[in-house]
This record gives structure tokens, sequence and C-alpha cells, in this order.
């Protein structure tokens, strides 16, 4: 699923300790990445909707939407580290892959429908950070929360948990996006072809009475799957279109984000080595965000 992919783009690289192998020590962050965090101060405002629950292709899964969350993202750093989330770049173990712990505030608190009307969503202690390694074609954005308390519409919906709470959302350059996507309409027409292939011929050993044709047909078929998958088809379908991202950094600027994200929590106390695990809780859609005063009743 495509926010599976996002999610893991943005922690797992973070997350290796230096014990896991030698060539985690030589990551080193994008060079332009003081220059993205900069840029980011032009759209700073953001309006964050999301739905909590993981999606589920066998089964119904229950879900809660979250609405109304604006936040705005500052340049300065956190003047108190210790009051606020750990993030996955600068407390794990590479970071220099982030731009640092920089401030954020809730410009307008969240907020879900029950039956009994309009409730508030507290999201404190808000920061963020921006992780880019180099040579990557994107990076991510990620805001840390502490929320106060659980949240749950009702004993069916999904369940947005007390503790640490982290919302990622890749970021490009419109050149590298641009160039990946072309790198992924290339791949695409390769996948479409080689699943052609693979139907055409199992039609042909469904057609043919002959065993040994059959056994040729059937390896055929197999060496077109095989293809398929040394395409790496599944890292490319992750790729946004243009109708997928937002510009971030102001008029004429170089960087988009991507509309969908990922919300998820971390287990253990800090980011490095393996203590605990991230566990994905859902989705998040990011778009401009302007200030429209409480939609819920104090």
């Amino acid at each position: 699923m495509k926010y599976f992919v996002h999610f893991f783009f943005a922690v797992a690289l973070l997350s290796v300790g230096v014990v896991d192998g030698f060539i985690f020590q030589a990551f080193k962050p994008n060079l332009e990445l003081p220059k993205f965090a900069q840029e980011i101060q032009t759209v700073k405002i953001l309006n964050i909707h999301l739905d909590v629950g993981k999606e589920d292709d066998h089964h119904a899964s229950p879900h809660m939407n979250i609405n109304g969350l604006i936040i705005e993202l500052h340049e300065n750093a956190v003047t108190h580290p210790q009051d606020h989330p750990k993030m996955p770049g600068a407390n794990g173990p590479h970071p220099k892959l982030s731009s640092g712990v920089k401030s954020l505030s809730v410009v307008q608190d969240a907020f879900y429908i029950d039956m009994a009307g309009t409730k508030q969503v507290k999201f404190n202690n808000g920061c963020w950070e921006m992780i880019w390694r180099e040579n990557a074609p994107a990076g991510s954005i990620i805001c840390g929360f502490d929320v106060p308390q659980e949240v749950q519409r009702n004993a069916a919906s999904a369940l947005l948990p007390k503790g640490r709470l982290y919302i990622s959302f890749p970021v490009w350059t419109r050149q590298a996006l641009t160039e990946s996507q072309k790198k992924k309409e290339d791949v695409h027409a390769k996948v479409q072809q080689y699943m052609q292939d693979r139907d055409d011929e199992f039609a042909k050993m469904q057609e043919t009475s002959n065993p040994l044709m059959k056994a040729l047909h059937y390896r055929n078929a197999a060496e077109a799957v095989e293809k398929y998958q040394l395409t790496g088809w599944s890292s490319y379908k992750s790729i946004p279109s243009n109708a997928d991202v937002i510009s971030i950094g102001g008029e004429g600027g170089d960087l988009v984000i991507t509309k969908q994200g990922t919300i998820w929590t971390k287990g253990g106390a800090t980011f490095l080595n393996s203590d605990g695990n991230h566990v994905l809780l859902g989705t998040a859609i990011v778009s401009p965000g302007t200030t429209i005063g409480p939609l819920y009743d104090e």
C-alpha cells in the first residue's frame, strides 16, 4: 500500500544503528538541506486532515477522521528540546541528515465529530524537522507532537493513542520529481509488457495439449514474472504525480510536498538502534492552510 512506502521512507534509514553495518556510517546529508528548510518558510501554514486507521485489503477496518489541524512551521530551533518529542532525525543514529529540530505552532486545534457534537483534539509541544540524505531524490518533513489523552469517537472507531505522535510527508525538488516520474513511466511500460507476456504464455499453456509445450510456456511465463519483479516496480509506485503534490516553497519555489503522508508513533524512549517499534496509525492529507477561526465550542 502506498502509505507504507511513505512511512518507511521517512524513518527506515534513520532507525538503523551504526552497529548494523559500516555503510551506514557513510550517510551524508543533502548539501541543500539548510536551504530547503529555509525555503519552506515562505509557505509555512499547513492544514492537516488525519485518517486514523489501517488499510486492510481483505477486511473492513475501523477508521476515525480528525479534521481542522492547522500548524505553522517556524525557522527557529526549539529552545527547550526536552519539552518536545524526540525526533527520528535529530535524535536518531544519523543526526546530520536532519535540519535540526525547529519550533511549530498549532494555529488551530484539531477536532472530530461524534453523537454529542464536535470535540477538540489537542496536539501539544509541536516541533518539526526535515531529513534528506545525500543523492536521495526526496526527503521528508516530519512533525512531532504529544497527544495528552487517547482519542476515540466510539467503541467501533479507530483509536488515536496517547503519547508521541509523528506526521510525515515526502518532499521533493521539482527537478528530482520530474526525473523520478520519467523513470516511473519507463519502468511501468516494461511492467505492462512483462505482464502481457505472462498472460500470453499462460493462455498458450492452456491451449496446447502437448506436455512439453505446456512446460515451455510455463517456464516463459515464470521468466516474465521474474523480469517484472526485477524492475523494482513496488518502489516506483509511491512516486507521486503532479496532481498528488503541492508547492511548499512559495511562488516559484523549488520544493513540493506529497499530499498524502503517514501518521505513526514510536515505542521505546529513543530512536537509537532497535529501541521499540515504529507503529503505523493511519494517513494524513496536507493542504495549504489559512486561519479560519474555531470550528468547535470552547
